[in-house]
């Protein structure tokens, strides 16, 4: 065994695997294998009892490894860049997880399941496939900052009605969603601090976007727009 390391960067190689000598170090925490050639995780790996962060970013996995659900002090786990078509384990495994970054994959689906991880603080999920949310995504009361660009099949409609329940929520990021119109009910996200609306399709910006009064970061860049609410200038907290 390999006493008192607590962190470990195997990044930017060619592991096809999580080499057998990790899985002897009992004390890691933090677990880096960002661009690598993995294809899955092998069940060894629960017997990282202490992980506490785990980047397999950019890898070739296709499947969300289910093996991770044990490992009870995980708050960190990045699958981002991975050709993962879904979400099929029981997330009720992952209690103790803040932040999840499932962007760039190919999931078509966000589970009902998504609702058991009440400790979560960021959600990265943009670049999929899923048309909406689940009502569940509503419980997620922790939930602090969430990041859906650059999703095609978005019913933006169907998503507000589950996010403006979030009222924990402060940055949400929207870019890359060929947005005409924003739907109404988007005043009712009073508390955000921050939204990131770039890259999309307004035209106009209507009154609603007045009653985000807590703003301090409106990004609207590369759009269409032709005409400003005058309600914008409700917005005081804009820097």
């Amino acid at each position: 065994k390999i006493p008192f390391l607590l962190s470990l960067n195997l990044s930017d190689n060619h592991f096809t695997s999580v080499p057998k000598v990790v899985y002897n170090i009992q004390t890691l925490q933090i677990l880096n294998m960002k661009n690598n050639d993995l294809t899955a995780l092998n069940d060894s790996i629960t017997q990282l009892k202490q992980l506490r962060e785990i980047i397999l970013k950019a890898n070739k996995l296709t499947e969300f490894p289910v093996q991770l659900g044990a490992l009870t002090q995980l708050e960190t786990l990045d699958l981002s860049y991975n050709n993962i078509p879904s979400v099929s384990v029981d997330l009720s495994t992952f209690s103790e997880l803040k932040h999840l970054d499932i962007s760039i994959n190919k999931i078509q689906e966000i589970p009902a399941d998504i609702g058991k991880l009440k400790n979560l603080q960021t959600l990265k999920m943009g670049n999929n496939l899923f048309p909406d949310l689940p009502k569940e995504m509503a419980g997620l009361d922790h939930l602090m900052i969430l990041e859906m660009g650059w999703n095609p099949n978005l019913d933006l409609e169907k998503v507000f009605d589950v996010i403006t329940d979030l009222e924990g929520l402060r940055q949400l990021y929207l870019n890359w969603n060929k947005i005409e119109k924003l739907p109404e009910n988007i005043k009712k996200l009073s508390h955000l601090y921050l939204i990131d609306l770039s890259y999309n399709r307004l035209k106009v910006l209507q009154s609603e976007i007045g009653k985000l009064k807590m703003i301090n970061e409106l990004n609207l860049s590369n759009n269409s727009l032709v005409e400003i609410t005058p309600e914008i200038a409700n917005l005081t907290n804009l820097s």
